[in-house]
């Protein structure tokens, strides 16, 4: 990568920062580690009911959470919020208690507005070859794995409200030309549980990766699940090499801008 590629990328970066400086976020934890469903103004934002859920990229304004807790387990809440524009919103679940009366609400314990981006540090040389390389390997990976024009879901098809009845299926795998799928049996929500427990007893990032494609090979992922599992990557370079190995694997291509939401970087995003 040349110098003036890697100038246009921290331009990029910068530009894309700008740009979402005014978008907000919302953060929803329970400190019992209840597994939760979180839906922001009717659409749901996690898959598989989990304990700590951040949305982000909300527009600032009136906002109105729903939370649904995992078997039912307590009762639903529901909040409206009002978002400031570039401000991280903080909840916590917490248990009240009157009388003999016992309750669950969401209480906010934090509000933030983002700062603006800030001139970066100096870096020492060992830091930027890593970059230049790990962002070298991203691009020769993004020119193996384009995926062709016809690999595409058909309208109207919306992954999770989709059931494949097994019965129904055709032991031949359809071609990529006559199917809309990249595969046929989405992975349920309870095998997907399984697989985030795996993914987060790895202590570090590069296994993380490996294991992440492994099983993203071995099994059928939405769009959704696999915005999840990047989600528990730190590094922009390593979701995004995530990201491209996935798309080939994935049940709904058509829906997989829901991988940007896990993305720091707007150049990422383009990428």
């Amino acid at each position: 990568m040349s110098s003036m590629r890697i100038i246009l990328a921290f331009c990029s970066i910068l530009i894309a920062n700008n740009l979402l400086g005014q978008m907000g976020e919302v953060q929803v934890y329970s400190g019992e580690k209840k597994n939760f469903t979180l839906f922001v103004d009717g659409l749901k934002e996690n898959e598989a009911p989990k304990w700590k859920v951040k949305v982000k990229n909300l527009v600032p304004g009136p906002h109105h959470l729903r939370v649904l807790f995992d078997n039912g387990q307590t009762n639903t809440i529901q909040k409206r919020i009002d978002l400031p524009e570039g401000g991280v919103l903080t909840f916590e679940i917490l248990k009240y208690e009157n009388a003999a009366r016992s309750w669950y609400d969401l209480t906010q314990v934090d509000s933030v507005i983002k700062e603006q981006p800030v001139e970066q540090k100096a870096v020492d040389s060992n830091a930027i070859k890593s970059i230049i390389e790990a962002s070298e390997k991203v691009d020769s990976l993004l020119e193996a794995n384009i995926p062709a024009p016809k690999i595409a879901v058909p309208e109207g098809t919306d992954s999770l409200a989709t059931e494949i009845d097994s019965a129904g299926v055709q032991e031949e795998k359809p071609s990529e030309e006559s199917s809309p799928y990249n595969c046929t049996n989405p992975m349920l929500p309870v095998g997907f549980d399984l697989v985030m427990k795996q993914l987060q007893s790895e202590a570090y990032e590069d296994l993380l990766l490996d294991k992440a494609k492994k099983l993203t090979e071995e099994n059928c992922f939405s769009s959704i699940q696999i915005m999840e599992i990047m989600q528990l990557m730190e590094f922009e370079v390593t979701k995004l090499e995530f990201a491209i190995h996935a798309y080939p694997h994935c049940f709904d291509p058509k829906n997989y801008q829901f991988v940007e939401d896990a993305f720091e970087y707007g150049s990422s995003v383009n990428r």
